[in-house]
C-alpha cells in the first residue's frame, strides 16, 4: 500500500488493543469465525484452511503473525478475507472496528525506529482523533517463502 495522495479507505481492525488499517480494495469480505482444518507443516502462524464458497483458503493468525499474545479461551475473532497475490487469505482479527476514509494528511511514513527487517510490512501510520492505526502493505506482510507456504496449504 502506498500512502495515498488525497486520501485512504481503510479497513480497521483490532489485535491485542491495537488497531490496524488495510486498503478496503483488498478486502473481499469479512466473516464469522468458522471450523477451520488443521494443515500440518505449515508456519506457525497458519491456523489451517477453509472452504469459502467452493475455495479452499488459508487462514492466517494475525496475532500469531505478529507475536502478539494469544486472546482468551473465550475471546471471539472474526476473519478478514483479502486478496494477496492473486489468492483469498483469511486474516484472523479480534474484530472489525470500521470502515473509515482517512485524509492523506493524517498518513504519515513509519517512524525510522519501527523500519526494520521485521516491520517492512508497516506502510503508515494513520493519527487519528482519539487513536493511531498502523497501516499494512499486504504486498509484504508475508516473506517469499511464507507466500509458498499459503499456496501451499490451499
Amino acid at each position: 500500500m502506498d500512502i495515498p495522495q488525497t486520501e485512504a479507505h481503510l479497513v480497521i481492525f483490532s489485535l491485542a488493543g491495537e488497531f490496524y488499517g488495510v486498503d478496503i480494495v483488498r478486502v473481499q469480505s469479512i466473516i464469522p469465525y468458522p471450523q477451520i482444518t488443521v494443515v500440518p507443516g505449515t508456519p506457525h502462524f497458519v491456523e489451517g484452511i477453509i472452504n469459502l464458497r467452493g475455495e479452499i483458503v488459508p487462514v492466517v493468525d494475525m496475532r500469531a503473525r505478529f507475536e502478539l499474545a494469544p486472546p482468551e479461551a473465550s475471546h471471539k475473532r472474526v476473519i478478514v478475507i483479502v486478496e494477496l497475490h492473486g489468492q483469498q487469505v483469511g486474516m484472523v482479527v479480534d474484530k472489525v472496528t470500521e470502515v473509515r476514509k482517512i485524509p492523506a494528511g493524517q498518513i504519515e511514513p513509519p517512524a525510522p525506529l519501527l523500519v526494520g527487517v521485521d516491520s517492512a510490512y508497516l506502510a503508515g501510520i494513520a493519527r487519528l482523533e482519539d487513536r493511531v492505526v498502523i497501516l499494512l502493505d499486504l504486498d509484504r506482510i508475508f516473506s517469499p517463502g511464507e507466500q509458498q507456504a499459503l499456496r501451499q496449504a490451499a
